[in-house]
């Protein structure tokens, strides 16, 4: 099981490739590796006998709430839509039904903590990898060097493009200066990318708990290197993150987060402003005047105007119109949606001629209706309390065990923080990506109850056991 959990690492990073496609979808390496979950389950349940292993927990309720919302939206499209939307909500509805069930079936199995920490190894060493890259792009992209850029093999970026046959790396250009992508698609997929791995090693650090990764020098190279990539992707979306991330360890570790935080804060910026000072001298252009510039933007209100904004393709007032643009679709189906995925196909979508919203919050109550929109971003925002309540219950009990478990149960909340501030400005629900951090997150937090001896389990067996296999 670790190397299959860290193969998915290594795929999910993947994104801008397919191995094939299927008419406009492209089926990535992370999709289609996930179906290998399915036949270790058959392995332990059909073959071996093992017993399913359903635990007892609010994953559960989570999980049921969120294909709740989807199917009772799917049905009643299936019901009473045209020909065109009842196609599409079908074909949304299915991809979603093998997500989903992907979430359930790595809930099922006994996946240990030490499964997971083998598997976190491997993303910072690929995090290492990514994230190197993603800086030599700056000066690759001024002076024309090899592997600047990377072209998208995967057709499902041309979805909306028209008769778009290739399609590039999303990365504004200020003078010389490129925001980088590494082997995203655009900037802001790198800035959560890095979020998330320094969230994964900060807060261990802050509560005074051993990194998972043991080595020193790796370990501030990652911070430095997650830092360097926030900064050079000039995402506010991932300053957003992190700031929202660091109030929250400060929140729940008062005592010793002020010394920590004082260390990896002014380690970072001495680094932040070192490249600042390199990235002028190559591109002429100060990233920290640019973020000066777009902060002065919001809180002045220009950035919600295209012709008063001060920063060329900045996405806030396309996601303010993806907002207003969701709240008139929704006056057409207020209680049930258009249907999953099925924006494009509705009134709204026709008329601006827009395949999809960028914001999860905003595509929830155009698809889902009211009913959805509260099963869906409540299931997300209850795996979140629910994942500090676990958190909260172990550090009273068991805080600094020399153990997996007291690793993975220091960040869980921290992941799904980042997961639902995440759906003010991405719209991921039916994405191989997003049910890889679901089944990441419940498996590991219930390996973590099943330590603390919180975690009831339903068993129930398939067949009988074979006789000479293990349990």
């Amino acid at each position: 099981m670790p190397y299959y959990l860290s193969w998915l690492v290594v795929s999910s990073v993947l994104g801008i490739t397919q191995l094939f496609s299927i008419g406009g979808f492209g089926v990535t390496p992370l999709e289609f590796s996930l179906v290998g979950v399915f036949f270790i389950a058959a392995y332990r349940w059909l073959w071996l006998g093992q017993p399913i292993q359903l635990p007892r927990s609010y994953s559960i309720v989570g999980l049921v709430a969120i294909l709740a919302a989807v199917t009772i939206s799917a049905a009643a499209v299936a019901l009473g839509g045209s020909a065109p939307v009842v196609t599409q909500t079908l074909k949304t509805y299915a991809h979603f039904i093998y997500l989903w069930m992907v979430g359930l079936v790595f809930l099922c199995l006994p996946i240990s903590a030490d499964d997971w920490i083998r598997a976190l190894r491997v993303h910072f060493t690929v995090a290492t990898v990514v994230m190197i890259y993603g800086l030599y792009q700056l000066p690759a992209r001024v002076f024309d060097w090899p592997l600047a850029w990377i072209d998208i093999s995967n057709v499902s970026f041309t979805r909306g493009l028209g008769d778009v046959e290739e399609v590039g790396q999303i990365a504004l250009k200020f003078q010389n200066f490129y925001r980088a992508t590494s082997i995203f698609s655009e900037p802001s997929s790198l800035s959560g990318y890095a979020t998330a791995t320094l969230v994964m090693l900060i807060v261990p650090y802050f509560r005074g708990t051993a990194s998972i990764v043991r080595q020193r020098w790796w370990f501030w190279t990652l911070i430095i290197l997650s830092s360097l990539s926030i900064f050079l992707a000039f995402s506010m979306t991932g300053l957003l993150l992190l700031g929202a991330a660091l109030i929250g360890m400060v929140a729940l570790y008062p005592r010793e987060s002020a010394r920590r935080l004082a260390i990896v804060g002014l380690f970072s910026m001495m680094f932040v402003g070192v490249a600042d000072r390199a990235a002028e001298a190559v591109t002429t252009i100060s990233v920290i005047e640019l973020f000066g510039q777009r902060l002065s933007s919001y809180v002045s209100g220009a950035a919600a105007d295209d012709e008063l904004g001060t920063i060329a393709g900045d996405s806030f007032s396309q996601r303010l119109q993806d907002y207003q643009t969701a709240f008139t679709a929704w006056e057409d189906a207020p209680i049930t949606g258009v249907g999953p995925g099925s924006f494009a196909e509705s009134a709204a979508g026709r008329r601006y001629s827009q395949p999809f919203l960028s914001t999860l919050i905003g595509s929830v109550l155009v698809e889902f209706g009211l009913l959805g929109f509260v099963l869906i971003i409540g299931g997300l925002v209850g795996f979140l309390i629910n994942a500090l309540m676990v958190e909260r219950r172990w550090t009273q009990r068991y805080r600094g065990t020399d153990c997996p478990e007291e690793q993975l149960a220091s960040f869980i909340p921290f992941r799904w923080l980042l997961i639902v501030l995440t759906t003010v400005t991405g719209n991921f629900l039916i994405t191989p990506s997003f049910w890889f951090d679901v089944a990441t997150l419940v498996t590991m937090q219930v390996a973590v109850m099943r330590t603390m001896g919180g975690t009831p389990v339903v068993e129930f067996s398939l067949v009988r056991r074979r006789r000479g296999y293990p349990s």
